[in-house]
């Protein structure tokens, strides 16, 4: 196996564990807006009386 072959091993290698390791931050990030998003949907906004 030469150099050319072990590089494009590695870069092949590297270029499918990139989207498996993004997953669960993604996962993360959209479960944390979703939460974020549902407590501004519940909260109640106090307007002051008008004069």
């Amino acid at each position: 196996m030469g150099y050319d072959d072990l590089r494009l091993a590695s870069t092949h290698a590297l270029y499918q564990e990139r989207p498996r390791r993004a997953e669960p931050s993604r996962r993360t990030r959209r479960l944390r807006n979703g939460a974020r998003t549902r407590r501004r949907e519940n909260q109640v906004s106090y307007q002051p009386p008008r004069a």
